[in-house]
């Protein structure tokens, strides 16, 4: 568990649609690839997530579970375009 809690925003819109191998890939091995804009203050060290690795800690159907909630909770949405 973090400490102090990272807010984490489950679903809404987002300009790309995530594969589920990425989603997984997130969610097993969290420091593998943090976005760019991934803030500071939600860093344990260097470039780790504060995440737990989730590796050994759910069995296959439960990540194929959660993997399906978070396709279904996303919009995806058209990036704005920008104005001159």
């Amino acid at each position: 568990v973090a400490d102090p809690p990272v807010p984490v925003v489950l679903g809404g819109q987002t300009p790309r649609t995530r594969t589920d191998g990425e989603l997984v890939a997130a969610i097993v091995e969290p420091s593998h690839k943090l976005a760019p804009a991934y803030p500071r203050e939600n860093l344990k060290s260097g470039d780790l997530s504060r995440m737990g690795d989730f590796a050994d800690a759910m069995t296959v159907r439960q990540l194929i579970d959660v993997v399906a909630f978070l396709q279904a909770h996303y919009e995806v949405v058209p990036p704005p375009v920008p104005t001159h």
